[in-house]
């Protein structure tokens, strides 16, 4: 599968007016971060999609581990991953983000990621 790189704030990465393509490790990478941020019900094309932020977190008297497990689920259900190693997470109430940090395992490779939600 031929998947367009996107940058850090999700859009195109277009450098010298041409887009960029990602190998296996990045597109599940990708894929990840896609995914943690996608709020369901946003993509019109697929309103079951998505982490259920608005419908089970946000708002919600949800647990921290409750929260996990959303979380988690949507890791493991990402295409490409085999297994998930390692996981934690920090609220930040100051700034009212998520810092979530894990790695997965793949069919090739292991990925860490951090990602702020």
């Amino acid at each position: 599968m031929v998947t367009i790189k996107l940058n850090d704030d999700n859009d195109l990465d277009i450098t010298n007016n041409e887009m960029s393509l990602v190998d296996e490790t990045e597109e599940i990478a990708q894929m990840l971060r896609t995914r943690l941020k996608l709020y369901r019900g946003e993509w019109f094309l697929n309103t079951g999609e998505g982490v259920p932020w608005l419908q089970e977190i946000l708002g919600k008297t949800n647990t921290k581990n409750g929260i996990e497990s959303i979380i988690k689920d949507q890791i493991l259900q990402t295409p490409g991953v085999k297994s998930l190693e390692e996981f934690s997470s920090e609220i930040n109430t100051a700034t009212r983000q998520l810092n979530v940090s894990f790695q997965v395992k793949t069919e090739s490779d292991t990925i860490s990621l951090e990602v702020i939600i």
